[in-house]
């Protein structure tokens, strides 16, 4: 079944994660009809530090600690912690951190976000529906250029004990068929040759070409195994 992947900054993403953000702003929408699965890819930091320890870090990392909390900064607080508390599924920057389902987009402009409540010391904008979209004024002004902007309404938040890869995910080959698996001119073909035959081209990727890239803002995909 189709469905989205969603590339979200980190900042944005620990929200997500611990349920302040319950509205995605974006600037176009799917052909999709609500309601329907969107994939949440967390993009990868900017820029990395070196500690005393050789290791890198960066101020832009969501992590997850070993209790569970997801976390935006810097993380290199998990140098407190000794394996097994952690692993390499505790850095998820560059990967499918959740999924939920889009059950309704709306309509947003500069009057639908111009009311909210102070948190920490900081004013949080809001949708006048009371959806938290995570955005200042001023952010979805840069982002929107003052245009009119989709809410993508989060619900049905699932947050991934073991982060995704991309390569979990991927497009439909046009070209594939259950009947006869051979993509000619695939990326992903397997060649088979002994030298006195003309070569066999045996499509690996199973009908279902892997990212290999995060989109920009969104894509379409399919997991892999949806299509079995």
């Amino acid at each position: 079944m189709k469905a989205i992947l969603l590339s979200i900054k980190p900042k944005y993403c620990e929200l997500i994660a611990n349920g302040k953000k319950t509205i995605e702003v974006r600037k176009s929408e799917p052909k999709l009809k609500p309601p329907f699965k969107c994939y949440i890819y967390c993009t990868k930091p900017k820029s990395y530090f070196r500690v005393g320890s050789g290791m890198y870090f960066s101020d832009d990392d969501l992590y997850r600690l070993p209790s569970g909390e997801v976390k935006y900064g810097s993380s290199v607080e998990l140098m407190s912690y000794s394996p097994p508390e952690y692993s390499e599924d505790n850095f998820l920057n560059g990967t499918v951190i959740g999924e939920f389902i889009c059950d309704r987009i709306e309509y947003l402009d500069m009057d639908s976000i111009g009311v909210g409540f102070f948190e920490n010391n900081k004013f949080i904008y809001i949708d006048d529906l009371g959806w938290n979209t995570g955005l200042s004024r001023g952010e979805f002004i840069n982002y929107t250029e003052g245009l009119r902007a989709y809410g993508w309404h989060i619900s049905d938040l699932k947050i991934y004990d073991k982060p995704k890869e991309l390569s979990d995910f991927g497009v439909l080959c046009p070209e594939f068929s259950k009947n006869s698996p051979i993509c000619e001119g695939c990326h992903y073909e397997n060649t088979l040759y002994n030298g006195l035959e003309p070569p066999e081209f045996d499509c690996k990727c199973d009908g279902l070409k892997p990212l290999t890239r995060p989109p920009q803002s969104w894509c379409y995909v399919e997991e892999r195994g949806a299509i079995n």
